[in-house]
């Protein structure tokens, strides 16, 4: 892959999910705050 060139140790999905799995968690907080 030309993205992961400069840093092979780079694990490109394992950073999405991580991000992904941030979002779901802030969202939902915003959530439970609402509700509450």
């Amino acid at each position: 892959m030309m993205h992961c060139r400069g840093n092979p140790k780079f694990n490109f999905h394992k950073h999405m999910i991580r991000a992904l799995e941030d979002d779901f968690k802030q969202v939902v907080g915003i959530r439970q705050v609402n509700m509450t």
